[in-house]
């Protein structure tokens, strides 16, 4: 068995979009013993910790791929759908057959379309796709206009996937908002085609979806796969402190102004609960890495912290939001990490991007996650209550939130259970 990966991180610099790689493949390992998984990345390095068992395949040229690496692109446009069909069958039965002759070919017509590729990764791009059993989007949130470029290429492949027959899937996934015309005729014409799509909350994805008449044959709503990760790895007793994470970048709306109030207001509650205030960092990434924001808010309170630096693995985030009582987060995996942990979170928000992610992780979990807006002009005051009615119900929801997690778990790998099934029969 053969599987390919695709997902919404690859130099593995979001701890979130890890954690939720870490479970596909662990789900998937479970499900086909010994099969032969590789992971589209650009940091084999990187894969190779957190994922020890995949094998990590070049993004680079994937788009080049698309354009020259299908034989009969044209000529299948240009016929009926039968003759395109067969000559998608066709296609396919020649690379798995003589794929060192297709290679040529793709080398020629890269260079009469003046396409410079390093053309050992295409070929290992070439072979991945075409020898894959299975082809995969694990999950994130990047189906939306904040990342149409990734969204636009990883919707492409899908799509030229399952022209050729090959099953696929998407995972754990969050959608939208999707306004681009462009992500909006993708998401119509390949989602549709997806043998099986599973949903990370059930409260927007799903009018999405119905109002852009995109619905798969299969639509589950499971949770968030990382879910499993921190639950598993759960602290039996929480701690005393105030988790904190804040994303500042395009996306999130998140500017100097809103880090100073939110500053203030998390320096008075520590103070107030002698409470620890503890980083919690989700992106690494250098434009827009937690680790900045995390420092600017601890200025003051803790001028030593390295916001968080060293942890640069899922469980060692995990770890840290387990000496929590309460979480004060910008980032929507920090918040993930905290529930199903049953440890309550207060979200920030300011984008239309993060309030549909909080809000649906919310409705996901029924109890211990109060969104605040960050454009509120009382925010001080909105932002105190929620991290103190938080705290002070911390004890009592945990059961709840444990409960919840727990829900989530067992949908999600019913979810990849369910794919294993449609597998088997479609190559029986």
């Amino acid at each position: 068995m053969r599987i390919l990966i695709d997902h919404g991180c690859y130099d593995l610099l979001n701890q979130g979009d890890v954690a939720m790689l870490q479970v596909a493949v662990t789900r998937l390992n479970r499900l086909w013993p010994g099969a032969f998984i590789q992971v589209i990345t650009d940091a084999p390095d990187r894969l190779a910790i957190y994922c020890a068992n995949a094998h990590p395949v070049h993004p680079h040229t994937r788009l080049s791929w698309n354009k020259a690496g299908r034989l009969f692109g044209r000529l299948q446009q240009a016929r009926t759908s039968w003759v395109s069909e067969q000559l998608f069958n066709l296609e396919r039965a020649i690379w798995r057959r003589w794929p060192r002759l297709v290679q040529c070919l793709v080398q020629s017509k890269l260079k009469r379309r003046g396409l410079k590729v390093n053309l050992e990764e295409i070929n290992d791009f070439s072979e991945a796709f075409w020898g894959a059993d299975l082809i995969i989007a694990s999950g994130g949130g990047y189906i939306n206009d904040a990342f149409r470029w990734h969204a636009v290429k990883l919707l492409d492949m899908l799509k030229i996937a399952t022209e050729f027959g090959i099953p696929t899937a998407m995972f754990s996934q969050g959608l939208g908002p999707i306004q681009h015309p462009e992500l909006q005729a993708k998401v119509k014409t390949t989602l549709p085609l997806v043998d099986l799509l599973t949903t990370r909350e059930g409260q927007h994805s799903l009018s999405l979806l119905t109002s852009l008449d995109a619905l798969p044959g299969q639509v589950i709503t499971t949770g968030d796969d990382a879910i499993e990760l921190a639950y598993t790895h759960r602290s039996s007793h929480p701690g005393m402190g105030i988790g904190l994470n804040l994303r500042a970048a395009a996306y999130s709306g998140v500017d100097n102004e809103v880090i100073k109030v939110v500053r203030t207001v998390v320096g008075v509650a520590a103070q107030k609960y002698s409470a620890r205030l503890i980083p919690l960092p989700i992106s690494f990434y250098y434009e827009e890495s937690d680790v900045t924001t995390l420092q600017q808010l601890l200025q003051g309170y803790d001028d030593a912290s390295d916001g968080g630096q060293s942890l640069d693995h899922p469980l060692k985030i995990v770890e840290q939001v387990g000496c929590c009582r309460v979480v004060v987060t910008g980032s929507y995996h920090a918040g993930v990490f905290a529930l199903a942990q049953g440890i309550p979170v207060v979200g920030l928000v300011k984008s239309a991007y993060y309030g549909d992610k909080f809000s649906g992780l919310a409705n996901q979990f029924g109890l211990g996650c109060e969104i605040i807006s960050l454009d509120d002009p009382r925010l001080y005051d909105k932002l105190m209550l929620g991290i103190e009615t938080a705290w002070k119900s911390a004890e009592s929801v945990r059961p709840h939130l444990l409960k919840a997690a727990v829900a989530q778990i067992e949908a999600g790998q019913a979810a990849y259970r369910q794919l294993y099934k449609l597998v088997k029969r479609r190559y029986d």
